[in-house]
């Protein structure tokens, strides 16, 4: 299922598998306010990490087929939405650009 979702409370893990399996790489802690599965509603991709809940957890949650509706519906709004996720990646684009700095 294509979804994104809106962190209203608690904390996310956000991992992927590494090249041992079994081994898994945590890539980010998520925490109120953040977006995840952006790209799935943005982009129509599948999702490519696991996330957990690693406490209580709650989140508004935006399946593909309804941000698709809301995109013909509420074009103001959807404008709003993707202006958003555009400012999310870039900031997670800066962030492993930066980590990857630092193994090089």
């Amino acid at each position: 299922m294509k979804f994104m979702g809106l962190l209203v409370e608690g904390k996310l893990v956000v991992k992927r598998e590494g090249r041992f399996p079994g081994k898994n790489i945590i890539l980010a802690i998520l925490e109120k306010g953040s977006l995840f599965g952006e790209m799935a509603v943005a982009a129509s991709h599948q999702h490519s990490v696991t996330i957990s809940a690693v406490e209580e957890t709650q989140a508004y949650v935006l399946s593909f087929d309804n941000a698709q509706k809301l995109f013909q519906k509420e074009p103001a709004l959807s404008i709003k939405l993707l202006k958003k996720i555009v400012v999310v990646c870039g900031l997670r684009l800066q962030h492993t650009g930066s980590r990857l700095a630092e193994l090089l």
